[in-house]
């Protein structure tokens, strides 16, 4: 793991401007604290920060091709770099290290642009093409590995961090009010968007070229949709399975320097924990974080099963107290970003760094094999659509005026899966991942901030607008798009990698191999979701390792107890920032419907995750916007 970052000169440029260059690649040193280098050329500049997990000794970068006209610098691990490395060997390539990046160089020799398409595992990689005048970025496939960019006055900028990208003082730093509109309805910001209307993020499974002063961006890869497997027998399902996740860790144990496990006792961190279990001679260093509220704790579950496998298990638990680790969240967050679950995640890393320096999770899991109860929901509400409209209708109102039951009981859930049949599949499933509501941005976003935006009003949403583009595929098979292509790259995938990145620490995703991917975009529903049962299949390989209640226990996850917390140790620290005159004059929320929204939560609405988002918004603009309350100011200008 590391950080990238450079400039490439136009005419305005100057050989002073590229010391900018330096100074953004220090804003990244947490992302690559053991080694740094600077490669600059006639028009340009590129700055690596190194994590060294892979050849220690001769791995450093930038990284050449044999005559020095081709320049790399590289962000991320290649699992398959050997075997790339012996054909490359074939066509009579030379190489001077073991390192996966200097297979990149010569792949790009041997292949030019189509070089992503041979490259199994996590990137984000800048290379300058010296002899064609020409810069590459390019992103893995699914988005582990972030990249910002942006034109500035004399020349064009990118950085893995977006906190870089303010050591140049050269882009306008003008926010974007659709990217801020796009939080209050998802909490968090997509690809290509950014908080600044200048600066945009690669997308991932995507490359950009920039060549004689033109910039065109190309997607490589795509979730495909492709015909399904057809599997009669549950067993060979399974075995199939079993292969490919045991190769997909086996693969990813590759390290020179001491590795383990996120355990947060579900099934899909167990299984991998299970398997570099079986693959390893001495015990699997294990990692797990709680909270006091025994409602959401999970060390118990990761526990047992550290105890199953016999690994070296450590645990921590997160309290209110870590209010005071916020403002550092929201500086190495980038962004706006409303996921609660970055606090235990941080700590995890944290814990976890002390001892190794790579750490395997289970990422992935819930998005490749339904493991979300809003799929499940939506899997039983789209054969509940299949009977005619007239007859839901009728059921839905003997429903309403029958007899009641609490919340969570099932008459309760009855009514509102009918319910739920009667809305359109894109307005269903697109509320299932509303921060706030339609009706709540209304009243929330600041008059000022609506008229920035295009026609002065807020658009349609951008999830129903996702959810429509594809009405050639099932309500299902795009609903497992959107978890892959907008959940988890957006907002799963940036929250482990700024998280690990601000201690040091490299996360590796066997679930999110690409060759798993492939199979499982490819796998029926039915094997996933049966009846209420989510993540089918993988229940059935969990259940050849793990005792029978783990292996069916309700998905729990990172549920941070965000209700409680702002009634106590966080109560006074949001009121100060939520209530304050600078959040009030910030032209980004409605102060009277903020003051209401918490006044509501004192008194016992669950608003939690609601103040969570305004909170971490206001942090994130005391520091990138007013720029006065960042915890890092180090070589920052302009």
């Amino acid at each position: 793991m590391c950080g990238i970052c450079g400039k490439v000169l136009n005419e305005m440029g100057t050989a002073t401007s590229l010391e900018n260059v330096a100074r953004m690649n220090d804003l990244l040193a947490h992302r690559g604290p053991d080694d740094a280098g600077i490669f600059s050329f006639e028009t340009g500049a590129l700055g690596h920060r190194r994590l060294s997990i892979i050849d220690l000794q001769t791995g450093g970068q930038p990284m050449f091709n044999e005559d020095g006209r081709i320049a790399l610098i590289f962000n991320g691990e290649i699992y398959n770099y050997r075997t790339l490395r012996e054909d490359l060997a074939r066509r009579g390539h030379h190489f001077r290290t073991d390192s996966d990046t200097e297979a990149i160089v010569h792949l790009y020799e041997e292949t030019g642009l189509d070089f992503a398409r041979s490259l199994r595992g996590m990137f984000a990689l800048a290379l300058w093409d010296g002899a064609r005048e020409r810069l590459v970025l390019a992103r893995d496939r699914v988005g582990k590995k972030p990249l910002f960019y942006a034109d500035a006055r004399d020349g064009f900028i990118f950085a893995s961090e977006l906190k870089a990208l303010l050591a140049d003082p050269g882009w306008d730093r003008e926010i974007d009010p659709e990217a801020i509109a796009l939080y209050f309805e998802l909490g968090y910001i997509p690809a290509p968007h950014s908080a600044f209307k200048h600066v945009r993020k690669l997308p991932p499974g995507s490359l950009l070229v920039l060549e004689d002063g033109a910039v065109r961006i190309d997607r490589y890869w795509e979730i495909p949709t492709a015909p399904k497997w057809d599997y009669r027998d549950q067993g060979e399902l399974v075995d199939d399975l079993h292969e490919r996740l045991r190769e997909a860790v086996r693969i990813r144990l590759m390290s020179d320097v001491p590795l383990g496990a996120f355990l947060s006792g579900g099934i899909d961190s167990s299984l991998v924990v299970a398997l570099m279990a079986e693959m390893s001679s001495e015990p699997v260093r294990t990692f797990a974080i709680g909270f006091g509220e025994e409602a959401v704790n999970e060390l118990p579950h990761a526990r047992r099963v550290a105890e199953i496998f016999g690994t070296d298990h450590t645990e921590f638990t997160v309290t209110p107290d870590a209010a005071g680790l916020l403002p550092q969240l929201a500086w190495h967050l980038d962004e706006p970003f409303s996921d609660a679950s970055a606090l235990p995640t941080y700590h995890v890393a944290r814990a976890a760094r002390e001892h190794v320096t790579v750490a395997l999770n289970g990422d992935g899991g819930d998005e490749l094999f339904g493991g979300y109860y809003r799929l499940r929901s939506e899997y039983l509400a789209e054969r509940l659509a299949r009977i005619p409209r007239p007859f839901r209708s009728l059921l839905n109102s003997a429903l309403a005026v029958g007899s009641g039951g609490a919340g969570r009981s099932g008459p309760a859930r009855v009514r509102r899966l009918v319910a739920q049949s009667l809305i359109d599949f894109p307005e269903r499933y697109a509320a299932n991942h509303t921060e706030f509501t339609a009706d709540q941005r209304r009243e929330l976003v600041h008059p000022d901030l609506r008229a920035r935006l295009p026609g002065g009003t807020l658009n349609e949403s951008f999830l129903v607008g996702k959810l429509s583009l594809r009405p050639d595929l099932p309500p299902m098979d795009r609903a497992f798009l959107v978890e892959m292509d907008f959940y988890l790259s957006e907002r799963l995938l940036v929250k482990a990698d700024r998280m690990a990145m601000a201690n040091g620490l490299e996360a590796r995703s066997p679930l999110l191999d690409q060759e798993l991917i492939l199979w499982a975009a490819r796998l029926p529903v039915s094997w996933k979701l049966k009846g209420t049962r989510t993540k089918h299949i993988l229940r059935e390989l969990a259940a050849r390792y793990l005792p029978g209640d783990l292996v069916s226990r309700p998905k729990q996850g990172f549920s941070v107890p965000s209700d409680d917390w702002f009634r106590g140790g966080l109560r006074e620290f949001a009121a100060d920032l939520l209530l304050s005159p600078r959040a009030a004059e910030s032209g980004f929320v409605s102060q009277p419907f903020v003051k209401r929204l918490y006044e509501e939560h004192q008194a016992g609405a669950r608003h939690g995750k609601r103040l969570w988002s305004l909170v971490m918004l206001e942090l994130w603009r005391r520091q990138f916007v007013e720029r006065v309350d960042a915890p890092v100011r180090k070589s920052e200008t302009g």
